[in-house]
């Protein structure tokens, strides 16, 4: 092969790669997910104790203590349905899993069918969480997905919840929704 023909394949190659390159880094951020109103229903459960100041378990009783302890372990298990307004920003960012202060989101990938997310937060407390949350799409309107959360303290508590979620798209307007609403 002349010297020109090589360049002309070598050049063809490299546009070639670069066409796959951007459009897998399209494919980062456009998850299969309608615009507009979801409504996610979440089941789950939780083990271990959340990391409660110390101070503030010592003015409970000890029933009043485990009465605590089991309507956070309830909590954990009923099953919660939150409607969100999805935006274009949104799900660029990585489908926000919490609304947390002091959090740093990471999406780990994104394609149009699935999205992993890690978000980790640190409160002035010494509270420390990480969320992995792992979503697949289907036909735009319609998804499932788990989200695994660990939370612990400064004195070594801590709890997990495991959380199962199905989410289907209401419609283009989301009303009065500006963010997220919780429904029960």
């Amino acid at each position: 092969m002349n010297n020109k023909r090589w360049k002309i394949a070598a050049a063809a190659a490299c546009s070639g790669a670069l066409v796959a390159l951007i459009a897998q880094a399209a494919d980062l951020v456009k998850p299969n997910m309608r615009l507009g109103l979801w409504e996610m229903t979440s089941t789950g459960k939780a083990s271990g104790a959340p990391p409660i100041p110390e101070d503030a378990l010592a003015r409970l009783p000890p029933e009043k203590r485990a009465q605590l302890m089991a309507s956070i372990q309830a909590a954990a298990g009923r099953p919660m349905v939150i409607r969100q307004c999805m935006t274009a920003d949104k799900l660029a960012q990585g489908l926000q899993v919490s609304d947390r202060p002091n959090c740093t989101r990471t999406v780990l990938t994104s394609t149009p069918s699935e999205m992993n997310v890690r978000e980790e937060c640190t409160s002035q407390g010494g509270t420390h969480i990480q969320v992995m949350a792992h979503f697949f799409f289907s036909g735009g309107d319609h998804a499932t997905g788990t989200i695994n959360m660990a939370m612990s303290g400064a004195n070594g508590e801590s709890v997990t919840t495991e959380r199962t979620m199905e989410a289907k798209w209401l419609g283009a307007d989301c009303g009065g929704i500006k963010d997220a609403q919780i429904v029960r």
